[in-house]
């Protein structure tokens, strides 16, 4: 039995080292960004800092300020909390892209679409296909597919939605395409009325961008996701009580189920190809997620490519016995390690191979003491650590 003291003793050091190793090991959670704007660079309303100061104010975590022709030199700029990130927006005549994370100016004069992504691709940057029908830049299904070594573009920009664009796209051909909204403003009054979620697990420059660029985000005008959760077999998803209204979408634009409140699930039957979610509320509320691809491995049989995920220990804190459960995307050896407080690996219950969807088990700590312990899930997918809290 401890006594007062210890036990005093025991909660100031669990406490400050559970703060501490929060800070070391930042947890995934979702940033705001818009990632298209402008400035007095081209044709915006303010400079760089006030356009960056103004979405800071809106409750903005990140920009990515992208003039016409210009890169603008956001990074440059210093902003306590919030992250600015160089862009440009590369305009043409018939077409627009972005490129994030650009070293240096890319200047399409004389360029073709291709030659212009191909600029972007070779500074290890992110292109995008801006607006794709919106006035001087309409695109069909072909045009789209004939861009090489692109797959991201705008889904909602301004009043411009192009849903059959992307279900298009989805359906017929062999890659796949993210797609993100944003409110390219160029006055104060279209800031923040479109923009994306990014999940990651650090306000930083390349943290950002990799999850984008891995389709780790969503897009919305101001429904946001509270939890979304899926497996081999079907897809749940709740979003905040703005919602009205939502609809799982698959081949063709084919609405496969439609439910009017905000807290929706669906079970797949193998024929969509894919799934998305898009929201709805009132006026131009809207969300959209990145859609799940499942693949048709014959008749009555499918498999859903999930993404990476190590899900939180259940019960935590625990006594003795704790379930944890995880998704895989590949089949392929998978490996649990589990490190005490000071990062020394005590144990590894698990070094299988195990086929790809989602995967549970007991672990039993009978033996461990009491304190805070980390596991890490390695596999083809990747890894990722989580905290869990043995109390005795």
């Amino acid at each position: 039995m401890f006594t007062e003291n210890k036990k005093i003793k025991f909660l100031f050091v669990f406490f400050f080292v559970f703060i501490l190793l929060g800070i070391t090991y930042p947890q995934m959670r979702y940033y705001k960004g818009n990632t298209h704007c402008h400035t007095l660079n081209s044709d915006g309303w303010a400079t760089p800092d006030s356009v960056a100061k103004y979405y800071k104010f809106l409750g903005f975590d990140f920009l990515i300020i992208t003039d016409h022709n210009f890169l603008t030199n956001g990074e440059g700029l210093n902003i306590p909390g919030f992250l600015l990130i160089n862009g440009e927006e590369i305009t043409m005549t018939g077409t627009h892209f972005n490129g994030y994370r650009l070293s240096r100016l890319v200047n399409p004069s004389g360029y073709s679409p291709q030659r212009a992504i191909d600029s972007v691709n070779a500074q290890n940057a992110i292109c995008i296909l801006n607006h794709p029908r919106w006035v001087d830049s309409w695109y069909t299904y072909d045009m789209v597919m004939a861009l090489k070594n692109i797959s991201h573009f705008e889904i909602y920009n301004l009043n411009s939605e192009v849903m059959g664009l992307w279900d298009s796209l989805l359906t017929g051909g062999n890659r796949k395409f993210l797609t993100m909204a944003a409110d390219d403003s160029h006055s104060a009054s279209a800031c923040g009325t479109r923009w994306i979620m990014v999940k990651t697990g650090a306000l930083q420059r390349d943290s950002i961008l990799n999850s984008i660029k891995n389709g780790n985000f969503y897009s919305t005008s101001g429904i946001l996701i509270d939890s979304i959760n899926y497996n081999s077999t079907s897809i749940y998803i709740k979003f905040g009580t703005n919602c009205t209204s939502l609809k799982f979408i698959g081949k063709d634009g084919t609405v496969y189920k439609t439910v009017n409140s905000n807290i929706g699930s669906y079970t797949f039957n193998g024929s969509e190809k894919y799934i998305r979610i898009y929201a709805s509320g009132n006026g131009s509320l809207r969300a959209w997620t990145q859609p799940v691809y499942i693949n048709t491995l014959g008749i009555g049989s499918n498999q859903l490519t999930v993404k990476y995920s190590l899900c939180q220990n259940i019960p935590n804190p625990f006594n003795s016995k704790t379930k944890i459960s995880f998704y895989i995307q590949k089949d392929g050896n998978v490996t649990l390690k589990i490190f005490n407080i000071l990062g020394k690996e005590i144990s590894e219950p698990l070094n299988k191979f195990l086929k790809s969807g989602k995967h549970s088990f007991i672990y039993d700590v009978t033996e461990l003491p009491s304190g805070i312990y980390y596991y890490k899930l390695i596999s083809l997918n990747g890894s990722e650590i989580k905290k869990m809290i043995i109390i005795k």
